[in-house]
C-alpha cells in the first residue's frame, strides 16, 4: 500500500470522527484532535525521510556505475601491460638466443684461428651460413649532404631540453616571492598569502592580491645535491573606483564608465629576479655562484667543473656553454664591478701591479693582467699589452679632469715596482698626477739573492757579501722598527729623525759607493757579480722612489699588498695552461677574481657573496640601466652591493 492510499484512508476516519466529536465529551474531543494532530506530523516525517533516502540511493547508484566504469578502464589498461609485458620478453628471448649464436661463433672463429690447417670451405658456412654467401651490396650513390659530427659542442647533437634536464633533481623546493621579488620564506600557499600584503599602490592606483603565479622557467641551484626550485610570484589586480565606492555612488560611477567597466582590469605581477639571468638554461643563482667559487677558490679547471656538473646532475654541459655562462654572468654584474673600480681609486694609498697571461684570441704571445689594490679592495683590468699608459688610462678615466685626490683632499699616492716610471705620471705642465713610490722588499729581494748564495757557498770573505748582509741588517732594522708604531704620525716622526732615518741613510751611502766604485771601473763584473751589480743599479735607480716612503707615514714600506694578489692570479693562471680561449672569458675572469680577492680582505665567503650579489642586481636591474638614473641613486644602490657592507663570516 502506497502512502497516498494510507493518507486517503486516514483522511475518511479524520471526517467521520469530525462528524461524531459534538456527541463526545469535550475531553475525548481534544484527545481526538491531539492523536490526529500527531498522526499528521509523523506521516510528514516519514515521508520527509523517504524522500531523502531515494536521493541517496540514486547518488550511490552513480557512484557505483562510474567505479565499475573506471574498474573497466584499469582492467583494459592491465591487459594491454600485460601485452606488451609479453612482447619485450619475446624480444629479450630473440635477442638471448641471437647472443647464443654469437658466442658459438667467435667460439667457432677462436678454434679455427688456432688450428694449423684451416678449412676454408668450413670458414664459409660458418661466416655465411649454409654456404650462402652475401650477396655485395651496390655501393651508395653519393650525396651532397655533408656528415653530421658526433662531437659533444657540435650542432647537430642531440640537445636535451629544459625540462628532461630538471628531471634528473632529487629534490624539489617551491619559493614564494613578495612583489618586490624577494623570497618570504614560506612553505605553502596558505603561509605565503598571509605574509603578503593585499592591497598595494603603484602610481595612486590600488590593487588587490589575486592570487599565485607560477614562473615559466624553474632552475636547478646547486649541483652537489641537485635541488629544483620552482618559484611564485603575486598577482595583482587593479581595484576599480566603483568597486570601492558606497552603493549608490558605485552605480553612479558604473553608468558614467560602463565603457570603462568592459575593458579588463591592470594587473601587476610580481618581480622575479631570475628572469632574464641566463634565460632558457636551468641555471640559477646559486648554482653559477657556486660553478664561480670553484673556479676562484678551488683553482678547479673549467673542463672539469664541465665534467662535475655533467656527472652530478645528468646532463651534458660542456667547457664552451660553461665559459660562455661565466660570461654573461660576468655581464650582469659589470655595474657593481664599475663601482668597486671607483671605490678602490678613491682611497689615497694605491698598490699596482701586473702579471702576464696568454689569449688565444690574441695575435701576442703575451697579454697582462693589472692588479690595482688599496684598503677598501681590490680589482683586475685585462691589456693585450704592458705599456704603463694602460693604468694611466684607467686613473686619468675615473678623476675625470679632477685633481688627483682622495675624499678626504690627499695627493694619491700609488706603490709598485720598479717597472713604472713616474714620467707617465707628469702632465703638459710638467707637474706631476700623483706620488709615485717603490717597494723596498723588493729591494731586500735583490741583496737578498746574493747574500744567500755566498751563504750557501760560504764566502763570507768576498765585499759584496758583507755589503748585502749589511744592508739586509739595516732594512730589517727599518720594517721592525715601522711595524712597531701604532699610528701614522709616530712613523712620520720616525722615517723623518731617529734611527729609522739613520739607517736608512746608511744605505743610501753604501748603494752611492758601491755605483761609483762600479761606474770607475771598465768592467765591473771584475769586482762585483752579475746579481750584486743588478742589486746596486735597481737601489741607484728607485732611491727617489724610496725617499718619498720616508716623508709620509701613511705610505707602505713595500707593494706586498699587490703582490699577494697578483700572486693568487697567477696560480689561476696555472690551472688554464692553454690560456683563454676570448677576450671576454679573460675580462670575465678578472671580474670575479676582483671580488673573489676584494671579498678575501673583507672576511666573506666568495660563494655566499656572488649569490647574493647576483640577485640583488636582478632586484635593481631595472634602475642600474635605466639611462636617467641620477648618479647619487646609483652609487646608493650599488654601495649596498659591495663586499664590505655583506655580512662576514
Amino acid at each position: 500500500m502506497s502512502k497516498e492510499e494510507i493518507k486517503a484512508q486516514f483522511d475518511s476516519v479524520v471526517e467521520q470522527l469530525n462528524g461524531e466529536l459534538s456527541t463526545l465529551p469535550e475531553s475525548v474531543s481534544l484527545l481526538v484532535n491531539l492523536l490526529i494532530a500527531t498522526f499528521n506530523m509523523l506521516f510528514e516525517l516519514t515521508a520527509s525521510q523517504t524522500d531523502n533516502l531515494k536521493v541517496s540511493i540514486d547518488s550511490l547508484k552513480q557512484t557505483i556505475e562510474q567505479q565499475t566504469q573506471t574498474i573497466e578502464q584499469q582492467t583494459q589498461t592491465i591487459e594491454n601491460l600485460t601485452k606488451s609485458n609479453q612482447e619485450l620478453l619475446e624480444n629479450q628471448g630473440q635477442k638471448n638466443q641471437q647472443i647464443l649464436q654469437f658466442q658459438e661463433l667467435i667460439k667457432s672463429l677462436r678454434t679455427l684461428l688456432h688450428s694449423k690447417n684451416v678449412d676454408l670451405d668450413a670458414l664459409r658456412r660458418l661466416v655465411f651460413q649454409g654456404g650462402r654467401e652475401q650477396k655485395e651490396q651496390p655501393a651508395p650513390q653519393e650525396t651532397t649532404e655533408k656528415p653530421q659530427s658526433k662531437r659533444k659542442n657540435s650542432k647537430t647533437r642531440e640537445r636535451q631540453s629544459n625540462k628532461t634536464k630538471l628531471d634528473c633533481c632529487d629534490i624539489e623546493r617551491t619559493d614564494f616571492l613578495d612583489v618586490n621579488g624577494n623570497v618570504l620564506g614560506a612553505s605553502t600557499r596558505e603561509e605565503a598569502t598571509a605574509k603578503v600584503p593585499q592591497q598595494i599602490e603603484r602610481d595612486g592606483k590600488k590593487y588587490v592580491f589575486k592570487g599565485w603565479k607560477e614562473c615559466s622557467d624553474s632552475r636547478v641551484i646547486t649541483y652537489t645535491t641537485k635541488v629544483k626550485v620552482t618559484k611564485y610570484v603575486p598577482l595583482y589586480e587593479e581595484i576599480r573606483e566603483h568597486e570601492s565606492a558606497p552603493d549608490a555612488e558605485a552605480e553612479r560611477i558604473a553608468e558614467q564608465d560602463s565603457a570603462n567597466r568592459n575593458t579588463p582590469a591592470a594587473t601587476i605581477v610580481g618581480l622575479n629576479p631570475e628572469k632574464d639571468f641566463l634565460p632558457k638554461t636551468v641555471v640559477g643563482f646559486d648554482f653559477m655562484s657556486e660553478m664561480i667559487e670553484s673556479r676562484m677558490m678551488n683553482r678547479i679547471p673549467m673542463n672539469r667543473i664541465a665534467q662535475d656538473v655533467s656527472d652530478s646532475l645528468g646532463f651534458s654541459i660542456t667547457r664552451q656553454q660553461l665559459a660562455r655562462y661565466f660570461i654573461f654572468a660576468s655581464d650582469w654584474i659589470e655595474p657593481a664591478y664599475q663601482y668597486l673600480i671607483s671605490k678602490v681609486l678613491d682611497n689615497k694609498v694605491i698598490h699596482l701591479d701586473e702579471t702576464f697571461i696568454h689569449c688565444q684570441a690574441e695575435k701576442n704571445n703575451r697579454q697582462y693582467m693589472i692588479v690595482f689594490t688599496s684598503a677598501t679592495g681590490c680589482f683586475y683590468h685585462y691589456a693585450n699589452t704592458r705599456s704603463q699608459t694602460v693604468p694611466f688610462a684607467i686613473l686619468h678615466n675615473h678623476f675625470d679632469g679632477r685633481n688627483w685626490v682622495d675624499n678626504d683632499g690627499n695627493d694619491i699616492v700609488i706603490s709598485t715596482d720598479g717597472w713604472y716610471d713616474v714620467e707617465w705620471l707628469k702632465d703638459d705642465k710638467e707637474n706631476f698626477y700623483a706620488v709615485l713610490v717603490g717597494c723596498m722588499v723588493h729591494l731586500r729581494r735583490y741583496f737578498w739573492e746574493v747574500y744567500d748564495v755566498h751563504e750557501n757557498h760560504r764566502k763570507a770573505d768576498s765585499e759584496d757579501y758583507k755589503i748585502s748582509e749589511q744592508i739586509i741588517n739595516l732594512l730589517k732594522f727599518i720594517f721592525h722598527r715601522d711595524k712597531e708604531c701604532k699610528t701614522s704620525e709616530e712613523r712620520t716622526k720616525i722615517r723623518k729623525e731617529g734611527e729609522v732615518r739613520e739607517k736608512f741613510d746608511e744605505i743610501k751611502k753604501l748603494v752611492d759607493e758601491c755605483y761609483k766604485k762600479m761606474q770607475k771601473c771598465k768592467n765591473p763584473s771584475e769586482v762585483y757579480t752579475a746579481k750584486f751589480i743588478k742589486a746596486v743599479k735597481y737601489a741607484y735607480n728607485q732611491w727617489e722612489k724610496f725617499t718619498r716612503i720616508m716623508e709620509d707615514g701613511d705610505i707602505p714600506l713595500d707593494n706586498s699588498d699587490a703582490e699577494r694578489s697578483i700572486r693568487d692570479f697567477a696560480v689561476l693562471r696555472h690551472s688554464t695552461a692553454s690560456g683563454f680561449a676570448s677576450v671576454e672569458g679573460a675580462k670575465s675572469t678578472a671580474v670575479f677574481s676582483s671580488f673573489h680577492e676584494t671579498c678575501k680582505k673583507h672576511g666573506v665567503h666568495l660563494g655566499e657573496y656572488l649569490a647574493y650579489l647576483f640577485r640583488y642586481i636582478g632586484l635593481h636591474r631595472e634602475k642600474l640601466t635605466d639611462p636617467g638614473i641620477q648618479p647619487e641613486e646609483r652609487n646608493a644602490i650599488l654601495e649596498k652591493a659591495m663586499p664590505w657592507n655583506f655580512k662576514k663570516v
